[in-house]
């Protein structure tokens, strides 16, 4: 059984599969401030958006404001599809997605460029809410550049999801997120946090701060195991045992212990799917003919690899900062899809470690991936499929929901 505790105690909720907990908002207005587009890699964002949409309420997704420097470094973002223009485009019913137009560079070093950005930015949602009709709308933004735009948007609320130490990130400016989001908490209704480790740092600044880890798409995951899915191509013909990784790979992932992992056991097949960011070096990698980076993949045909996976990774950096507050959403995924995990010891996957194996070293890594490859079985496999049911995103989304309930 796991438990999803909240900071109010008093209305704590425990996940059970099949419990009912509480239910989705219904018939609001949302103005999602992405930090990631839609169609970029699948996160936290786009399924609690998508669920949204589905259950009665009005989404207005905005991506993040491109920039040629943005272009450069997330060439898969395809941030500069709307040029100079404003793109909007409606995904479903339901649920538009905004595409701003091409602004300044380095908004994320200069608070001047910042407030331009963002000053533009609020023009444009506000023409877009007033075709759209919308009345009221509850602002839930996961950018602290956000800050600029509260109070701005007519809104009755206002929810940060918080899903990362912000300022972990090597490549914006630490004093001025650290002061945007300090502001911005400040300034929210109630803000949620992924992990345990963002909880007390954030709740010194907004007290109505709710632990709320990421969750997984349980049915699309779990068809790895309940549907008689083709194995991919690119990956069909693999010597096994085959190791999987799925996700950005970006410089908190340990290309350090993969490598080790591959030099230690060359007959085993290590699978590395998922965009490379800029920055990261895998040239030591591809002359490893046991290392296949397959490149990023649609997110509909993720289970059929994790189906051909005989045990999935999660190599993240323990030196990084970020590991101490980053909540892997590819754990509850792989957990989904009833495959063995051996993960490095991050403080957010320790709660999981009954279903999943965690190793200390390089040499313990390729020990524990040995002992999930000989322990398999139909019982470890219901057990992971159990805890991961648990995290299923309705049931995330609906305790999220009362908690806006309550403030609205």
């Amino acid at each position: 059984m796991t438990t999803i505790t909240s900071i109010d105690n008093s209305s704590s909720c425990v996940l059970e599969p099949g419990l009912d907990c509480s239910e989705i908002l219904e018939e609001e207005n949302i103005i999602c401030i992405s930090l990631h587009g839609w169609d970029t890699l699948w996160s936290r964002i786009q399924p609690l958006m998508s669920l949204l949409a589905d259950n009665g309420n009005q989404v207005l997704f905005v991506e993040p404001i491109p920039s040629i420097v943005t272009a450069i470094l997330f060439p898969e973002y395809r941030v500069l599809r709307a040029g100079f223009n404003t793109k909007v485009t409606k995904v479903k019913e339901g649920l538009h997605v905004l595409t701003p137009p091409m602004l300044l560079p380095f908004a994320s070093r200069s608070d001047l460029v910042c407030r331009i950005n963002q000053s533009i930015l609020r023009r444009i949602i506000n023409n877009w809410l007033e075709k759209l009709e919308f009345g009221d709308p509850i602002l839930w933004t996961y950018s602290p550049y956000s800050i600029h735009l509260v109070g701005k948007l007519g809104e009755k609320a206002v929810v940060y999801d918080c899903t990362d130490e912000r300022t972990a990130n090597p490549l914006v400016s630490k004093n001025l997120i650290r002061s945007l989001e300090i502001r911005l908490m400040r300034r929210a209704d109630l803000v949620f946090v992924t992990a345990r480790g963002l909880l007390d740092r954030k709740r010194a600044f907004n007290p109505y701060t709710y632990l709320a880890p990421n969750g997984v798409d349980f049915f699309h995951f779990s068809r790895a195991w309940t549907a008689d899915l083709a194995i991919p191509e690119d990956i069909r013909n693999l010597a096994r045992p085959i190791l999987g990784f799925v996700g950005a790979i970006a410089y908190w992932i340990d290309l350090d212990l993969i490598e080790f992992v591959a030099q230690a056991r060359p007959d085993w097949s290590i699978v590395m799917i998922g965009p490379l960011r800029a920055g990261v070096d895998i040239g030591r990698l591809q002359h490893l003919s046991n290392v296949h980076f397959v490149g990023k993949k649609d997110w509909t045909l993720l289970p059929h690899y994790l189906r051909a996976f005989d045990v999935c990774l999660s190599p993240f950096k323990v030196s990084e900062p970020i590991a101490v507050t980053a909540n892997p959403l590819k754990v509850y995924e792989y957990l989904a899809a009833g495959r063995p995990v051996v993960s490095t010891d991050m403080p957010e996957v320790r709660p999981l470690r009954d279903v999943i194996r965690i190793a200390c070293s390089k040499e313990d890594f390729v020990e524990q991936i040995q002992a999930a490859l000989q322990e398999d079985g139909a019982a470890a496999r219901q057990a992971r499929i159990g805890v991961a049911r648990n995290y299923d995103w309705p049931v995330l989304l609906g305790q999220m929901s009362e908690k806006i309930r309550q403030h609205l």
